[in-house]
C-alpha cells in the first residue's frame, strides 16, 4: 500500500524512498521506532548503514519533502543524532 505520509505513531513496517536512492527500512511498535538505511548504489555512506537504529524522537514524513529523524546516539557526543534525507519519493507499507 502507498501512502503519501507517515506519523511515527502508525505501527507497521514500511519502506521510504528517497530522491538519492536510499532506502529506509522502518518498523514502528507500541515501545519502539527503528529504521535501517540502505543508500543507493555509488551514493555517499553515512555511520552505521545497513544497522537497526533507534528513532528516539517523532517525526512526520511526507511525499515530496525531506524527513528527519532524531536517532539515538551514534558517537561519544551528544544525546541525539539527526537524520535529514534528500526528498521522499515514495512511502510502502509492507506488513
Amino acid at each position: 500500500m502507498l501512502l503519501k505520509r507517515l506519523d511515527s505513531i502508525t505501527i507497521g513496517q514500511y519502506i521510504v524512498f528517497t530522491e538519492s536512492e536510499t532506502i529506509y527500512e522502518l518498523e514502528i511498535t507500541g515501545e519502539k521506532k527503528t529504521l535501517q538505511r540502505f543508500p543507493g548504489e555509488g551514493k555517499r555512506t553515512l555511520r552505521k548503514d545497513n544497522e537497526e537504529l533507534n528513532i528516539i524522537g517523532n517525526f512526520m514524513i511526507v511525499v515530496g519533502e525531506p524527513a528527519v529523524f532524531v536517532l539515538e546516539p551514534l558517537g561519544i557526543f551528544g544525546n541525539c543524532t539527526i537524520r535529514t534525507t534528500t526528498r521522499v519519493q515514495k512511502i510502502e507499507r509492507i506488513n
